[in-house]
């Protein structure tokens, strides 16, 4: 269920409204000639560049064993969750569906 990981940045929803707020806030700063705005346009400026450098390509591939035991009403599911040896397992968050 793996592939190859992707190297593109993966920009997260939120990158656009800050990298637009932080050249707002850039703009006011020249504009005005005044520094405050100008600290304050920095961390929104580099915090969506840093983190689609420094953040996860892809999901980490994990391998799932599911077994199910019963009929009709008394149903038992078991399963395991086993990730990537470079995966630290707190770092998951898995998602169940009722389908």
């Amino acid at each position: 269920m793996s592939g190859p990981p992707s190297l593109s940045l993966r920009w997260r929803p939120l990158a656009p409204l800050l990298l637009s707020t932080g050249a707002a806030l850039l703009v006011v700063a020249v504009a005005t000639r005044d520094p405050t705005p100008l600290f304050l346009a920095l961390p929104l400026l580099l915090a969506p560049v840093a983190a689609g450098i420094a953040g996860p390509r892809s999901s980490p591939s994990v391998r799932v064993d599911v077994s199910v035991e019963g009929a009709t009403t008394d149903v038992k599911v078991r399963g395991t969750v086993t990730p990537e040896p470079s995966v630290d397992a707190r770092n998951l968050l898995v998602n169940s569906t009722d389908r």
